[in-house]
C-alpha cells in the first residue's frame, strides 16, 4: 500500500449491499438490503503480500469476488493491474488465479493430473503445453509424485496444495487465497506459508492477497495488512505500522464483526 511501484490492486469506495428477506412472503421481492461493503478503498503494489484480514460477515469475500470480476459492484471502481474489473473482466481475468480452501470444485474419483487437464481445457490449454505446465505446477507443489493418485486418496494438506497448483495452471501474476490453511495442522500450515512467501513472492515476483480470519496468520505472511470490519477498513497499511497500534486492538476488531453481510450473500444463488 506504497506509493511507489507497478500497483497490482488498485479500488475506490467499493460499495456492495444485498437483499434481504423478512420472511418467505419477501422471497421473490424483499425489500430490505444490507451492506456488505459500505466504501472499500486500497491500493497494493506488485510482487508484495497483503493480508485480508476479518472475521467472518466483515466484507472479504465480497471484495474478493468484487475483485475477481464474480460480482459486480453497485458504487466505485477497482483495477487488476491497469485493468477495470467491470469494464474488462477478460483481461483482469487472465492476470489472477483464485485459491478457495474447499475441494467441491475437485472430481474425486479422477487422479489429480486427470483434475488438472479438466481445469487447463478450460482455459483452451491442451496436448503438449497442458501437461507440461502440469508437470509444472505439481512439481512446485511437491505433487509431482501423485499425479495419477485419486483425489479422494489425497490428505488435507495435499487437497490444498492441489487447489493452489490449479490457481498457478495458467501462470496468474496475482493470485487470491482464501483462508489457505483452514483444517490444516501446523506443520502443512507452516508448509504453504513457506511456498507462498518463498516460492510464489520472492522467487516467481507473484502478487498474493491471503484472505483470513487468523491473526497469527496474517502476521506470519503478511507485508501489508487491510482490516475490514461490518464492511468497512478498520485498518489499513504496512504490517508493521498497522500492528504497532497493538494486538488487543487487531483482536478487538476480529471479534466485534457482525455475521450477517457474508451471510446475506452466501443465501444469494
Amino acid at each position: 500500500m506504497s506509493a511507489v511501484g507497478e500497483v497490482a490492486i488498485e479500488a475506490h469506495e467499493l460499495r456492495k449491499s444485498f437483499p434481504v428477506a423478512a420472511g418467505w412472503r419477501e422471497l421473490l421481492h424483499p425489500k430490505q438490503r444490507r451492506e456488505a461493503l459500505r466504501g472499500i478503498s486500497l491500493r497494493l503494489e506488485k510482487g508484495r503480500i497483503l493480508a485480508l484480514l476479518g472475521a467472518n460477515g466483515a466484507g472479504k469475500t465480497t471484495l474478493i469476488k468484487i475483485l475477481c470480476t464474480a460480482l459486480l459492484p453497485d458504487a466505485g471502481w477497482a483495477r487488476i493491474f491497469g485493468h477495470d474489473v467491470v469494464t474488462e473482466p477478460m483481461a483482469v481475468k487472465r492476470r489472477l488465479g483464485m485459491v478457495v480452501n474447499e475441494e467441491r470444485s475437485f472430481y474425486y474419483r479422477l487422479s489429480c493430473r486427470a483434475n488438472l487437464e479438466f481445469f487447463a481445457a478450460l482455459w483452451d490449454l491442451h496436448g503438449e503445453a497442458a501437461q507440461r505446465r502440469i508437470d509444472e505446477v505439481l512439481e512446485l507443489v511437491g505433487l509431482r509424485s501423485r499425479a495419477e493418485d485419486r483425489f479422494d486418496r489425497l490428505s488435507t494438506g495435499m487437497r490444498q496444495r492441489m487447489a493452489i497448483a490449479r490457481g498457478l495452471l495458467m501462470h496468474p501474476d496475482l493470485l487470491f487465497l482464501d483462508e489457505p490453511t483452514r483444517s490444516l495442522d501446523p506443520v502443512a500450515t507452516r508448509q504453504i506459508h513457506t511456498f507462498i512467501a518463498e516460492e510464489l513472492v520472492a522467487r516467481q515476483g507473484k502478487t498474493v492477497v491471503v484472505a483470513t480470519n487468523n491473526l497469527e496468520e496474517a502476521e506470519a505472511l503478511a507485508q501489508d495488512l487491510l482490516v475490514l470490519r461490518r464492511g468497512e477498513v478498520a485498518a489499513a497499511g504496512p504490517l508493521a505500522e498497522v500492528a504497532g497500534e497493538g494486538r488487543e486492538r487487531l483482536l478487538e476488531l476480529l471479534g466485534s464483526t457482525s455475521h450477517d453481510t457474508e451471510a446475506a450473500e452466501e443465501m444469494r444463488p
